[in-house]
């Protein structure tokens, strides 16, 4: 099966309805706002909201507030959401997949610019959207497995308006074709 529009757009789809079935109503918020920022052009700020919702999944997860990025990843591992990997898999794990959203607000997206202003093509914002989907899917479908979250809601977000088209591939196969007059 290849990679295509179908694919990213049940993506995000998922993502966005697990997010609001386990009330991560700021994290959904936030990557909300990242595909808000992408589809108006602005790469850096779809890169930092990204982040952001990653970030909020995992503070959400481990019941804490004072914690960013890479400091997250590990407190993730040692709360054991990495422990179905053999152990000498998960450093590898941990520092190349989990550290993927993070690393790339921290140098992409989340500080200054310095003195030179860092031009991105639009496929980065992409890459780091759908990178915060996956992962945030990923974190959540193994909490529910392990009963640190719960599905308050199985009610489908209502297709068409809440998860807009990033892709660059036109509406999603999902989208209401009636015509509004």
């Amino acid at each position: 099966m290849k990679l295509d529009a179908g694919i990213i757009s049940t993506l995000m789809e998922e993502a966005h309805e697990l997010l609001a079935a386990t009330r991560f109503d700021g994290a959904r918020g936030e990557l909300r706002n990242a595909e808000d920022d992408l589809m108006d052009g602005d790469i850096q700020g779809a890169i930092h909201e990204a982040g952001k919702s990653f970030e909020s999944v995992a503070k959400g997860l481990l019941d804490v507030t004072d914690k960013a990025g890479g400091d997250l990843v590990q407190l993730l591992s040692a709360a054991g959401y990495f422990d179905a990997l053999p152990l000498e898999a998960r450093s590898a794990f941990t520092k190349q997949v989990m550290h993927a959203v993070p690393g790339m607000r921290n140098k992409l997206g989340g500080h200054g610019q310095g003195r030179e202003e860092l031009v991105l093509p639009r496929a980065y914002g992409k890459l780091a959207v759908h990178l915060a989907a996956a992962v945030n899917l990923f974190l959540l479908d193994l909490a529910v497995e392990r009963g640190d979250a719960q599905r308050e809601s199985e009610t489908p977000v209502e297709h068409g308006t809440d998860v807009p088209d990033i892709g660059g591939f036109g509406a999603p196969p999902f989208a209401d074709d009636d015509i509004p007059f």
